[in-house]
């Protein structure tokens, strides 16, 4: 199943690639970008953190979490993320 849709998306993924290319997108620039502005927000919302957050035991997904009140930091990460 999953062979049948990476056939499915390739056409459309070669599609995106030459409209970066055609837009002026570098791939070669987006990517170190993502992974930066990514990191940038995981920083950030590990220094914003209650006590009872441990990088080594807990997710990075808890950090989104919805009862935490400073959950904007990482899911503005996740979703600048997915947007580069």
């Amino acid at each position: 199943m999953t062979f049948l849709l990476l056939m499915l998306l390739t056409p459309l993924l070669w599609s995106l690639e030459k409209v970066d290319l055609e837009l002026g997108r570098d791939p070669n620039l987006l990517v170190p970008a993502a992974v930066s502005f990514l990191g940038a927000s995981l920083l950030a919302a590990h220094l914003a953190a209650p006590e009872s957050y441990s990088w080594q035991t807990d997710t990075i997904s808890e950090l989104a979490a919805q009862d935490y009140d400073k959950a904007w930091i990482m899911r503005t990460g996740f979703i600048g993320f997915g947007g580069f």
